[in-house]
């Protein structure tokens, strides 16, 4: 969980925007794991499901920084 998070936390971030803590991530993730643990059995696969919409949701909030 916690390289994941780190992973995710690597890309550089738009000056000016507020990046997510490595915490916040972790935070997230966690909850995403838990969403998709409902649906997947196993433990690998979900957290590669879970890390994908943690990972969409941090492009967006990337995005939506840029652009301001």
């Amino acid at each position: 969980m916690e390289g994941t998070s780190a992973q995710l936390a690597r890309p550089l971030w738009p000056s000016g925007g507020v990046r997510p803590t490595l915490a916040g991530i972790e935070a997230t993730l966690r909850e995403a794991l838990s969403i998709v643990l409902a649906h997947e059995a196993d433990y690998i696969e979900a957290l590669d499901a879970a890390r994908r919409r943690v990972l969409q949701q941090l492009r967006s909030e990337r995005a939506r920084d840029a652009s301001r």
